[in-house]
C-alpha cells in the first residue's frame, strides 16, 4: 500500500520492480528490514539518500551548464551567461533547492512522509532530516532503477515540484 502510494505521488513506476529500490527508499533505520533482495538495509534508506543527493545535484547542474541550448533562452543568453557563471551562484542555487528544509517541505506537502516504513513498536516522528532523507532516497532509487537516467530523476523532481524552469533560473531577463 505505501509503495503504491509513493509511486503515485512521484509519478514513477519502477522498471525493475523485483529489485525493490523504491521500497528500500521508504525504510527508516530500525524498520525491521535488514536486507532487501540481498542488499543490506540495516541503516534504512541512508545509502540511497546519498545516491539521490548526488543525482539531484547532477539534475540541476546539467541545465545550468547547458543553459543556452537546454532552456532555450536566446533572448537573454548574454545576461544569463554573465550572471550564472560564478560558482557562488551555482552553490547558492543548489543549497536553496536541495536544503534539508526544502526537501522536508516537499516530503510533507506531497504526502511522502506517510509512506515511510517504520518499526511499529517504535514509531518515529518525521523530523526535517528524516523527511529530507526520504526525498533523497526516493530520487536515488529512481536513479538506480532507471539505469542512471537523469531525465527520470528530473521528471520525479518536477512531479514533486522540487524544481521548475523558474527555480532553475530565478533571475529576470532584461
Amino acid at each position: 500500500m505505501k509503495l503504491e502510494r509513493a509511486e503515485a505521488i512521484i509519478g514513477y513506476h519502477p522498471q525493475k520492480p523485483q529489485e525493490f529500490y523504491l521500497w528500500e527508499a521508504l525504510q527508516v533505520a530500525g524498520s525491521g528490514h535488514t536486507r532487501i533482495v540481498g542488499r543490506p538495509a540495516y541503516d534504512g534508506n541512508k545509502r540511497l539518500a546519498i545516491v539521490g543527493d548526488t543525482a539531484m545535484a547532477l539534475a540541476l547542474a546539467r541545465p545550468w551548464y547547458k543553459k543556452d541550448e537546454t532552456l532555450g533562452l536566446s533572448s537573454c543568453r548574454h545576461y544569463i551567461s554573465h550572471v550564472l557563471t560564478a560558482k557562488g551562484d551555482w552553490d547558492s542555487q543548489r543549497q536553496r533547492l536541495l536544503s534539508n528544509n526544502n526537501l522536508a517541505r516537499v516530503a510533507r506537502e506531497s504526502g511522502l512522509v506517510e509512506c515511510l516504513v517504520v518499526n511499529p513498536r517504535n514509531p518515529v516522528q518525521a523530523s526535517t532530516k528524516l523527511a529530507a532523507a526520504l526525498v533523497e532516497a526516493i530520487v536515488g532509487a529512481v536513479w538506480i532503477d532507471s539505469d542512471e537516467s537523469i531525465d527520470a530523476v528530473r521528471q520525479v523532481m518536477e512531479t514533486l515540484r522540487l524544481i521548475t524552469l523558474v527555480s532553475l533560473l530565478s533571475i529576470p531577463c532584461i
